[in-house]
């Protein structure tokens, strides 16, 4: 079962990656007001939300069923963090800036 929880954990730090750089981007486009290449990160930030949620609920389930405290702890951080970033696009980047 640790090999499960390790393979979840990597594969949930992999999407959740791409979804935060969706988000740095997004935020980066809207502060120089490029505004088409904002439009694009925006919406593939929105359409890519559900994508990371499945692995990282995974994640945490494998990783509690395995007992390994230092994958639980980085996981609960991982959620947290894109959690951040989730509520800081939608809310602050997403959001004329001009």
């Amino acid at each position: 079962m640790e090999k499960t929880a390790k393979a979840t954990t990597t594969v949930s730090y992999i999407l959740s990656g791409i979804l935060w750089l969706l988000g740095i981007l997004t935020l980066l486009f809207n502060v120089l007001g490029l505004w088409a290449a904002w439009h694009l990160a925006g919406f593939g930030f929105i359409f890519y939300i559900p994508v990371p949620i499945i692995p990282a609920i995974l994640s945490i389930v494998f990783s509690c069923i395995s007992k390994e405290t230092k994958l639980i702890v980085m996981n609960c951080i991982s959620v947290a963090v894109s959690i951040g970033f989730i509520l800081l696009t939608i809310f602050v980047s997403s959001t004329w800036f001009w």
